[in-house]
């Protein structure tokens, strides 16, 4: 069975070990120490926390899966936290790097057709669209034709990552739903509120649940 990988990133901090106990999809996928700071704690997203987080554990999927996948994790240790923050996965769509930020722009609107789109295609196409092609795409009935043009000319809007990990968590995205800790909703730490990673301080002794919202895999 073909899989993609799931990646989560934290970091503890105490002065003394922490472990954690981690569950994916129902299925225990580590259980052991992470890497903990005897240093003050740095809480949220800033820099100065996220530079210190590495990957905590992995968990792999079924590369045809798209949904929700369950995880939970127990902290455990004397006087500590753990910061969780980003969750990353290889295998995923992302956007074509031949086009540039304004041509992305005009790809990401909603509103446009395949007709709107025609003159961002043709800016990047190689081999240049024949008459043909374009008349195909101007018709934008035939959504397969059209994706197979565009990937014969080297112009596919979306690519896959391949085995580069990506983000899940990206601008005012949270990958995670159904956050409890101990049962509850937690505060996310999270600054400035409306950009960035989110992040959640799980103290020891405690455990946090989610829902990872797993993206169509692009392969």
């Amino acid at each position: 069975m073909a899989t993609r990988t799931l990646q989560f990133y934290g970091v503890g901090y105490s002065a003394t070990p922490i472990s954690i106990n981690a569950t994916v999809n129902g299925t225990s996928v580590f259980s052991g120490p992470i890497t903990t700071l005897d240093t003050p704690l740095v809480r949220g997203n800033n820099a100065a926390g996220l530079a210190a987080h590495t990957a905590l554990f992995t968990a792999d999927i079924d590369l045809g899966f798209t949904g929700n996948v369950p995880v939970s994790i127990q902290v455990t240790g004397v006087n500590g936290q753990v910061v969780f923050g980003d969750i990353k996965i290889n295998h995923t769509a992302i956007l074509n790097p031949v086009y540039n930020t304004d041509q992305a722009n005009v790809l990401a609107n909603p509103d446009n057709t395949f007709a709107n789109c025609l003159s961002t295609f043709e800016a990047v196409a190689n081999p240049p669209l024949t008459s043909d092609q374009i008349a195909t795409i101007t018709a934008g009935t035939d959504t397969a034709a059209i994706k197979a043009i565009l990937a014969g000319a080297n112009a596919s809007p979306w690519i896959s990552s391949g085995s580069t990990f990506i983000p899940l968590s990206i601008g005012n995205f949270d990958p995670r739903n159904s956050v409890t800790i101990d049962g509850n909703a937690p505060t996310v730490d999270r600054f400035p509120q409306d950009n960035g990673i989110w992040a959640y301080t799980v103290l020891t002794g405690s455990t946090i649940a989610f829902n990872v919202d797993i993206p169509t895999a692009g392969r």
